[in-house]
């Protein structure tokens, strides 16, 4: 869009609309929509026919182990914080 003003769009809609930017599907959890007047009309028509997803958080899903993922690097920097005595 070259200049001027879109209306009755709120802050929700910026998500979806970068989404759509990018030809991504808005989530089922998502308040907002992509913005018609700052889209190409084709682009929004397509975004809104393609199946959403639920969502695109990446909470635990049921059933995951509640312990976080560890790596090599993490025993490393906690041994890196304690030698400096910022840790015990």
């Amino acid at each position: 869009m070259k200049g001027g003003s879109i209306s009755g769009a709120t802050v929700l809609d910026i998500a979806p609309t970068i989404l759509a930017i990018y030809g991504l599907p808005t989530a089922r959890d998502m308040d907002g929509r992509p913005i018609p007047g700052g889209l190409d009309p084709g682009i929004v028509k397509r975004v809104e026919r393609e199946t959403r997803l639920e969502t695109y958080e990446t909470a635990r899903a049921p059933g995951q182990s509640e312990e976080p993922l560890r790596s090599p690097v993490d025993e490393e920097l906690r041994e890196r914080l304690r030698s400096l005595g910022y840790i015990q």
